[in-house]
């Protein structure tokens, strides 16, 4: 009988430690702002040093996949179906390198990098 309420005793009190240690993590999920419409987002000024800074082009230059040099970037984007305009969720050239989310071993270089490539697709993604 004692050694039952032990048994019983025992069996609490590794529940009560397994719950305790228990923890859940909240993860927020960063959804970007949309972009100000009255501020065009220029491919070749503003998202073509995107990939030279964040060292994209170093695999990136005809070699591997496709091209990400200034002067082949938007026609390899396109081509290579890498952007879907005004849908940042469903465009690899925004979802793969994303500094938080990305799955590929080169991220950019920063958040804002990430998000002024969002604005630049959902401004419908213009070779200007």
């Amino acid at each position: 009988m004692k050694t039952f309420r032990i048994s019983k005793l025992t069996l609490l009190l590794l529940v009560a430690v397994f719950m305790a240690s228990c923890e859940y993590e909240f993860i927020e999920v960063y959804v970007p702002e949309p972009p100000d419409p009255t501020d065009t987002i220029y491919f070749q000024a503003e998202i073509t040093p995107i990939f030279v800074n964040s060292s994209c082009t170093g695999c990136h230059n005809g070699g591997i996949a496709f091209d990400l040099t200034a002067p082949n970037a938007y026609n390899s984007i396109i081509d290579n179906d890498l952007v879907v305009p005004n849908d940042p969720a469903n465009s690899k050239i925004y979802t793969i390198p994303h500094p938080q989310t990305g799955s590929h071993a080169a991220k950019y270089g920063s958040l804002n990098d990430a998000n002024l490539i969002y604005g630049w697709i959902m401004q419908g993604a213009l070779n200007n």
